[in-house]
C-alpha cells in the first residue's frame, strides 16, 4: 500500500486562467501524451460551444515532484520556459485528460503558427463574427476575406475581449450597422469570458501504475499508457552540444538491445519494455550496492531509476539480459510466452549478474 497522502479535488477556473497556466507551464503536457492533432474545425466547435454554455468536459491532471519531459512546443505555441527552468519547479501538475482542448484554447486565444495539412503556416489566431447568426468563429487566415463584406470593427479577435473597457459598447454601438443581433453576439461573447468556468480535476499522491490505470480509463482515444512511458519521460534529456551535455533517450536504448535478438529472428525481441528496466534495475543492486535497497522492481522502486544510472550501468546490464536471452534459449524456451511467469526471467538475469556469467552471446 502506497504511503503517499492521496488527494483528490476539483476547482473551476474562467477560460483566461486555463489559458494563462497553460502559457505560464503550470499546466505541462508530458510527452507520453500525442502531440496537438486536432483540425481548425475541431477548434471551432469547441468555441461554439463555449459561446453557447455547452459542457466541453473537465480536465484532469496529476499532481506529483517527479519530473518528466515536456512537449515545449504545441500546434504554434512555444512555450516560454526552457526545460531546465521547468526542472527546477518543486511540483509539477501534468495534464492527462483534456491536452486536445487546452491547447485548442491556448494556441487560438494566444495565437501562433502550425502546420493543418499542405498549409506549414496556418495561423491559430481565432477570431469572432458579431454579425452571424452562426458560424461566428474564424481563423486569422479568413479575415481579409470576410473584411470585404463586414466593418472590421464587427471582426473581434479573442484574446482582445478581455480588454474591453467600459466605453466598449458606447463606442461600438456608434459604428454605421451596429443592430440588436450584433449587441447580443458582443455581450454573449463577453459573458463567456467572465462566466463560462472550466473543471480542473487533480490527483495527487497516486504512484506511477495507478496514474497509467487511471490515465487509461479516462483516456477518449483508447490509449493505454505504460509505466515504461512515464520513466521515458522523466529520464529523458535534451542534447546541448554548445554547452557539452549528451542527450538521453531510454528508448534507443531498448531498440539497441533488442536488436541481435530481432537479425538472429529470437522470440524474446517481443520481450516487455518493462521486464527489461526490470531486470536493469535488479542489476543495480549488485553493482550499486550502497543504494541497493533503493533499486527494485516495483512501480515504487522502478521511480528511483534516474539518467544516470542508465548511462553508467546500461553495457554492463546489457551483456546481463542478453546472456539471460540466451542461456534461455539454449533451454529451447525460445520466447516470453513460453514462460509460466516472467519473474523467473527476473530471478535468472539477477543471478547470471551476481555470479557474472560470462557467456557470450
Amino acid at each position: 500500500m502506497s504511503n503517499l497522502q492521496r488527494d483528490i479535488g476539483s476547482e473551476s477556473l474562467k477560460i483566461s486562467e486555463v489559458v494563462d497556466r497553460l502559457q505560464k507551464d503550470e499546466f505541462p503536457i508530458p510527452t507520453f501524451q500525442r502531440d496537438f492533432v486536432w483540425q481548425p474545425e475541431n477548434i471551432r466547435k469547441l468555441w461554439d460551444s463555449i459561446f453557447h454554455f455547452y459542457p466541453i468536459g473537465s480536465l484532469l491532471y496529476w499532481e506529483t515532484d517527479s519530473y518528466l519531459h515536456n512537449h515545449r512546443k504545441l500546434g504554434g505555441f512555444t512555450f516560454p520556459h526552457d526545460e531546465d527552468t521547468v526542472k527546477k519547479f518543486k511540483e509539477w501538475k501534468y495534464i492527462l485528460d483534456g491536452q486536445q482542448r487546452a491547447t485548442s484554447l491556448l494556441v487560438s486565444f494566444i495565437g501562433g503558427k502550425g502546420r493543418v495539412e499542405e498549409n506549414e503556416e496556418f495561423d491559430y489566431t481565432m477570431y469572432f463574427d458579431a454579425t452571424k447568426r452562426r458560424d461566428e468563429f474564424f481563423f486569422a487566415g479568413e479575415y481579409s476575406k470576410r473584411a470585404e463584406n463586414v466593418n472590421p470593427r464587427f471582426l473581434v479577435r479573442l484574446r482582445d475581449v478581455q480588454n474591453w473597457g467600459f466605453t466598449f459598447y458606447k463606442e461600438i454601438s456608434a459604428v454605421p450597422g451596429f443592430n440588436a443581433m450584433i449587441e447580443h453576439n458582443l455581450q454573449q461573447l463577453s459573458k463567456i469570458f467572465v462566466d463560462y468556468k472550466i473543471v480542473v480535476v487533480k490527483i495527487k499522491g497516486v504512484e506511477v501504475n495507478e496514474v497509467c490505470d487511471i490515465f487509461e480509463r479516462i483516456n477518449q482515444e483508447g490509449k493505454k499508457l505504460h509505466p515504461v512511458d512515464i520513466i521515458v519521460a522523466r529520464t529523458y534529456r535534451v542534447e546541448r552540444p554548445a554547452e557539452g551535455v549528451k542527450g538521453f533517450y531510454l528508448r534507443d536504448n531498448l531498440e539497441s538491445l533488442r536488436e541481435p535478438m530481432v537479425e538472429s529472428g529470437n522470440r524474446f525481441k517481443d520481450m516487455d519494455d518493462l521486464n527489461i528496466i526490470q531486470m536493469f534495475a535488479l542489476c543495480l543492486r549488485k553493482q550499486d550496492t550502497a543504494k541497493r535497497s533503493a533499486f527494485g522492481i516495483t512501480p515504487a522502486a522502478l521511480d528511483n531509476l534516474k539518467t544516470a544510472d542508465f548511462e553508467l550501468h546500461w553495457g554492463e546490464a546489457r551483456k546481463t539480459i542478453l546472456n539471460t536471452v540466451k542461456f534461455l534459449s539454449d533451454l529451447r524456451v525460445h520466447g516470453p510466452d513460453m514462460l509460466p511467469y516472467n519473474y523467473l526471467m527476473l530471478a535468472l538475469s539477477y543471478y547470471l549478474h551476481v555470479t557474472r556469467t560470462e557467456t557470450e552471446v
